[in-house]
């Protein structure tokens, strides 16, 4: 009756992304992301493991965060589930190598694979998402299709007919000539609050890096940031407007929603003061972006919307590879690889060998 994925990173974000995006059928519940006790306490303590698969998902197999929680989780589901506990797990991994890799062939876990050249944070069209997208309920087939029609368009334009390079061309200009070194990306939908945070890991890993491909030692990168709208017109736009000239915004709109709501009179006749009687919710929405946007436009703050007609599994599939594509593109004008994350693996190793030594 339930999935309890179980990852860290990008084995955790986009699938998070899909999830809550799209309108499901079956619960999936997630944890072991933050080795927060706490929280994996409150999340076993809501699931029946008898009724539970658990999907552990790391591309390594020897994500340290990840296999503390699998080890809590799986001795609770050997505990109570018996001797069988092992046809209740599912482990997406590396086909061959790695500490989950080598315990799903030693205990027969149901295992998947995530391809050797495909890392964490690129993964989410992958098994890593669409398996718990595809147990919920939702359509892994359009949201492939939707990423390949992003792909059709890469094979067959040229870079000036593409939209994700010529994104990834004005923030590299931005960046580079005018110094703006925080991009922010806030979507006027609380369904894309997790695709944002998979955004901001997928911008962080793959461009911050201290060497250009020459080994160069020449710092470049800049740092994303995830918001909503308009939740934070409330919290960060006085930043944006009126501080530091240091920012980039990318606003994503949808511009049909499968529900809405006629905004009805208020009680008394002032509520007419704000023109909201009778206007739809999304409507009202669309005017708020476009307002703020104008605002900074006309306060010499770059910005820039990203259109979806509505907000589907073609659609979402479409968004991820955009952004992909955009860090792809972007890892080629700024000179660096974009696939390697070796800041990410000094801190792994420091962590190893404190363990291992007290």
């Amino acid at each position: 009756e339930n999935l309890l994925v179980l990852g860290i990173g990008g084995s955790d974000l986009g699938t998070r992304a899909i999830l809550e995006a799209l309108p499901h059928k079956k619960r999936v519940v997630f944890a072991g992301d933050n080795m927060d006790p706490v929280e994996l306490n409150r999340v076993l303590c809501k699931l029946d493991l008898k009724k539970t698969a658990v999907n552990v998902v790391s591309k390594s197999g020897n994500t340290l965060e990840t296999l503390a929680s699998f080890m809590i989780v799986r001795e609770k589901l050997k505990r109570i589930v018996g001797k069988n506990f092992a046809q209740q797990i599912i482990a997406t991994t590396d086909q061959e190598s790695g500490t989950l890799s080598e315990w799903a062939r030693f205990e027969k876990y149901h295992q998947l694979i995530i391809p050797e050249n495909v890392g964490g944070r690129f993964s989410v069209l992958s098994d890593v998402g669409l398996f718990p997208a595809g147990w919920a309920g939702i359509s892994i087939q359009k949201l492939l299709a939707g990423a390949a029609g992003q792909m059709a368009q890469f094979s067959s334009r040229k870079p000036e007919d593409q939209i994700p390079a010529m994104l990834a061309a004005l923030y590299a200009s931005l960046h580079q000539e005018t110094h703006r070194n925080i991009f922010v990306l806030m979507p006027y939908a609380a369904e894309l609050q997790a695709f944002a945070r998979w955004y901001r890991q997928l911008f962080a890993e793959s461009l911050g890096k201290k060497e250009n491909r020459s080994g160069l030692r020449v710092p470049v990168g800049f740092t994303p940031l995830a918001t909503i709208g308009p939740r934070d017109q409330h919290s960060q736009i006085q930043l944006y407007m009126e501080g530091p000239r240091d920012k980039v915004i990318t606003f994503v709109e949808i511009q049909h929603w499968d529900e809405d709501y006629v905004i009805p009179d208020g009680p008394l006749p002032s509520a007419d003061l704000f023109g909201l009687s009778g206007r739809r919710m999304s409507d009202v929405q669309k005017a708020e972006r476009r307002a703020t946007a104008e605002a900074l436009a006309a306060n010499q703050s770059p910005n820039g919307t990203l259109f979806l007609k509505q907000l589907d599994a073609e659609s979402l599939g479409e968004l991820f590879q955009f952004f992909m594509l955009t860090t792809a593109y972007l890892g080629e004008f700024l000179d660096v690889n974009a696939y390697d994350q070796p800041g990410v693996e000094e801190g792994k190793r420091r962590l190893r060998a404190w363990l291992r030594s007290t």
